[in-house]
């Protein structure tokens, strides 16, 4: 089976007939928590607001995962790692700006370096999770 990943999301078994996994959301709530952790760490956001920012951001780039996928199915390379590395630049685009919508007050430069790390975090996270628990 092939893993196209948009941030937290395997979206080849999130889109099964019966539905998404156990893997599914635990991959999710996990995602959320180490992003969550990553920001409060980095003093950007308090634990609270870090959670629902993280929870907001990953559905963002969830439904937009779908629609890529519905949309632009060649988009995606026959690579995993260069999928990874694409999608990785498309998650960072879209969760930068919703990252930023609660953070005004804070510098766009701050915002953008925590986005590419949340979301390197993340994806070493997926990738993990690709080579030693989903094959």
């Amino acid at each position: 089976m092939d893993y196209l990943l948009l941030d937290v999301v395997d979206v080849v078994p999130a889109r099964e007939a019966n539905g998404p996994g156990l893997s599914f959301y635990l991959l999710l709530g996990i995602t959320i928590l180490a992003e969550a952790a990553l920001m409060r760490g980095l003093k950007y956001q308090q634990w609270g607001q870090a959670l629902f920012q993280s929870l907001l951001a990953n559905l963002a780039s969830l439904a937009i995962g779908f629609l890529l996928l519905e949309w632009i199915p060649g988009l995606f390379f026959p690579n995993e790692l260069l999928n990874l590395a694409a999608l990785w630049l498309i998650t960072v685009l879209i969760e930068t700006p919703v990252l930023y919508l609660f953070n005004r007050q804070k510098q766009l430069k701050s915002t953008i370096i925590v986005s590419l790390l949340m979301n390197l975090l993340s994806y070493l996270l997926f990738f993990g999770y690709i080579r030693f628990f989903a094959r």
